[in-house]
């Protein structure tokens, strides 16, 4: 076991406000990275003791911290973040937990050289421009380069539905229409 790699991830949901707070992001991350050692860091171990002992979620900057010093005993961790755009506003608090996403994944681009990340998302304006202002490099994959991929998925297993007789169609102009319309909604996704 190469105890010297770590890779974390994380998918953001729309629906889902209490997976999208930032403190437990970064304590899933931490976990992530502890499964690839052998033995738990003490100073871990007493930060977990703290917060369940007393059933309260640490302070984001607190987990932040944790993080960052276990990335230190790595010697490369890839960090992926899938679907940062379904990160909303918890209108709960007054945070915004997709604005300190984006500030932990800067803080990581611009920390540890050890720190490999990969952010997806679609377009939307403040996410666009933080990156911009941070000068952090993106590639942007245009809605036409996809679909074509999809329209092949969606046909494929359209027409293996078909075959396992799971889909019944009394038509094959319909078998195209469905195609047709999942490929438009998936816009590009």
């Amino acid at each position: 076991m190469n105890d010297k790699i770590g890779v974390v991830f994380a998918y953001f949901k729309h629906d889902s406000l209490e997976s999208q707070q930032p403190s437990r992001i970064v304590s899933t991350f931490i976990k992530q990275l502890c499964w690839k050692k052998e033995r738990i860091p003490q100073y871990l171990l007493d930060f977990y003791h703290l917060y369940d002992r007393n059933g309260r979620t640490p302070a984001f900057d607190e987990c932040k911290y944790n993080f960052f010093r276990l990335v230190e005993s790595f010697d490369q961790i890839f960090v992926v973040i899938d679907a940062l755009d379904e990160c909303k506003q918890d209108e709960q608090d007054e945070t915004q937990n997709r604005e300190q996403i984006m500030n932990f994944i800067f803080d990581l681009t611009d920390g540890p050289h050890c720190a490999k990340v990969f952010v997806t998302s679609r377009r939307e304006t403040d996410i666009t421009d933080a990156f911009a202002r941070h000068q952090t490099p993106t590639i942007q994959i245009e809605v036409k380069n996809v679909t074509e991929d999809i329209n092949v998925y969606v046909n494929d297993h359209v027409e293996n539905l078909v075959k396992e007789k799971k889909l019944r169609l009394g038509r094959l102009t319909l078998k195209e229409k469905i195609v047709e319309i999942l490929v438009a909604r998936a816009e590009g996704m």
